[in-house]
């Protein structure tokens, strides 16, 4: 299928957590095979939807 392949949200709910525990993003995707701008990218998204998550500052 040509195209971008789709997000994997089990590897980004698992970046979240790594990157909640104190892992630095960039690390954290590295870690498990996402795009580091993808995972920053995300994180942002987040940071608009729930600004009171403290792991996302």
């Amino acid at each position: 299928m040509p195209g971008r392949p789709t997000l994997d949200t089990d590897k980004l709910a698992s970046a979240l957590k790594l990157v909640e525990a104190g892992i630095r993003p960039a690390q954290a995707a590295k870690q498990l095979g996402l795009g580091r701008s993808t995972l920053y990218r995300e994180l942002a998204l987040l940071r608009e939807l729930a600004p009171e998550t403290p792991a996302l500052d």
